[in-house]
């Protein structure tokens, strides 16, 4: 997934090879205000699920200790097919591709 999203303006972060979740952030945050990245990022999510596929924008308590930056949350589970991996992965790269 990170050859196919490299051609875009996100970029794809992972933090385990244990746990399957993957997120998507805009590459270019810092230049818009967080509402704009919010509504983009809501943009994706609802056109991928029109395609669908269905994915989340990460959403964080006001609370946090640590202010993290707006992503869409990616999971796979052990029931996804690894044709199940790849349609999924083209229909969120069209997007991406369609809203950068």
């Amino acid at each position: 997934m990170s050859d196919s999203v490299a051609s875009t303006d996100f970029k794809l972060n992972h933090s385990s090879n244990v746990v399957p979740i993957f997120y998507l952030q805009y590459k270019n945050v810092k230049n818009l205000p967080t509402k704009k990245v919010q509504v983009l990022l809501q943009k994706i999510v609802d056109a991928t699920l029109q395609d669908g596929v269905a994915i989340s924008r990460s959403r964080y308590s006001k609370n946090e200790l640590k202010k993290l930056e707006p992503s869409i949350r990616i999971t796979v589970s052990s029931d996804h097919t690894l044709e199940d991996i790849k349609k999924a992965v083209g229909i969120i790269v069209k997007n991406l591709k369609k809203f950068s």
